[in-house]
């Protein structure tokens, strides 16, 4: 079983802070994102929404790399880019808090990014079906 590993995990940080994702998990959506920039025609900027964004590392990647970014997540002290990068304190598990958002911003982003976060829902069949709306 060469795929097992064992050990610590390989600690992955960007501007600074810790990726809490699983190893490699940024680098790899990031490139699927910004792929999905040459194929995704719009003239203005790409408007990218970062959901449970925690410190705001993959958020910054995506500010950092041109894409215009809205961040969500339940910490809002816990964020690192107030003032550079717009957020919004949500909590995902709260059914009217997810339903107002979703009502405010339906249609209005290009693409979704979510990861590390369905495991800690209590409804991720209501979160899937709030993040087509947006």
């Amino acid at each position: 079983m060469n795929w097992i590993l064992f050990g610590a995990k390989k600690l992955e940080y960007y501007d600074g802070l810790l990726i809490m994702a699983d190893t490699g998990l940024h680098y790899q959506v990031f490139s699927i994102v910004n792929g999905l920039k040459n194929k995704i025609k719009k003239e203005e900027d790409l408007l990218v929404l970062d959901i449970a964004a925690g410190e705001g590392a993959f958020s910054k990647r995506l500010f950092d790399n041109g894409f215009c970014v809205d961040s969500v997540d339940i910490d809002h002290e816990n964020f690192k880019y107030h003032g550079t990068i717009p957020f919004v304190k949500i909590d995902l598990n709260n059914a009217q808090n997810l339903g107002e958002f979703i009502l405010q911003n339906k249609e209005r982003y290009d693409i979704v990014v979510s990861m590390e976060t369905i495991e800690h829902l209590e409804n991720p069949w209501m979160f899937l079906r709030s993040l087509k709306e947006v």
